[in-house]
């Protein structure tokens, strides 16, 4: 069977698959580096509530793709090392949902899509869109945050919470300023 496609086409089947490729690679090293961590379930959570905001929010990433592999596998993996180190109590998880949910809903409302340079997004009715799967993402979260907390998953609860935190940061102002400042410190070093 062959395939009839001009070379516009071509160029975005070839985008998409390289895009399913890099993503693929990327969870292939980050899920084989928890098991060997001894993190494998809460990385797991992390990268679930991780990607529940950033893949509809959007948000900045590192000028080349083995910066960004790199830096997001070692962030969601110190979040998940760090979701087993701290335990809180039931109260304070309670807080931390609440203030968490606090600033999702701010993060979507101000500055979700989050665009970049390769990809910017002016069109108000992609944005419009984008922001409600984002904000459907947010309500699914917290209605398994509360179903947890329920039957009593603190553990599991403190990997969502931070998950959470980090994907809405990559979508904020300060995640931008903050990927900038690395990718120029990381350029400076080459």
């Amino acid at each position: 069977m062959q395939v009839q496609a001009d070379e516009k086409e071509i160029a975005v089947y070839a985008y998409g698959m390289e895009v399913f490729l890099n993503n693929f690679i990327e969870l292939i090293l980050l899920l084989l580096l928890a098991f060997f961590l001894d993190i494998f379930e809460p990385a797991v959570l992390v990268l679930a509530a991780f990607m529940a905001f950033r893949i509809p929010g959007g948000g900045v990433h590192l000028s080349t793709y083995v910066r960004c592999l790199l830096f997001s596998v070692t962030v969601i993996l110190c979040l998940a090392k760090l979701s087993t180190i701290i335990l809180v109590d039931t109260e304070l998880l309670l807080c931390l949902i609440l203030l968490t949910a606090l600033l999702a809903l701010i993060t979507i409302i101000k500055w979700v899509p989050g665009d970049t340079e390769k990809k910017p997004l002016r069109d108000p009715e992609l944005i419009k869109k984008q922001k409600l799967k984002t904000a459907v993402s947010f309500l699914l979260w917290l209605l398994l945050l509360f179903i947890l907390l329920w039957q009593g998953y603190c553990f599991y609860i403190q990997a969502l919470l931070l998950g959470a935190l980090g994907g809405l940061f990559w979508i904020s102002p300060w995640g931008y300023r903050f990927i900038n400042k690395l990718d120029y410190f990381l350029d400076m070093q080459e």
